[in-house]
């Protein structure tokens, strides 16, 4: 009903085509976002790399999943 209210607010219509399915979208996309309040940050930071003697380089990350609601 929120987000209904919200696209009513915006001056557009929430049933017409296009954005029939907005709130359910909204809400899969607040599941994913707070999804980390579900996660143990001590078991998460508990992991450590091993073999760390002799690097001194940058440890770089990639293909990093970046999703768009």
């Amino acid at each position: 009903a929120a987000v209904k209210t919200l696209i009513r607010w915006a001056g557009d219509n929430p049933a017409r085509e296009g954005l029939i399915d907005t709130p359910a979208r909204v809400a899969r996309a607040y599941e994913e976002l707070f999804s980390g309040y579900n996660e143990d940050p001590v078991e998460l930071l508990s992991r450590t790399f091993e073999e760390v003697e002799g690097y001194d380089d940058w440890i770089m990350l990639r293909d990093i999943r970046m999703e768009s609601h």
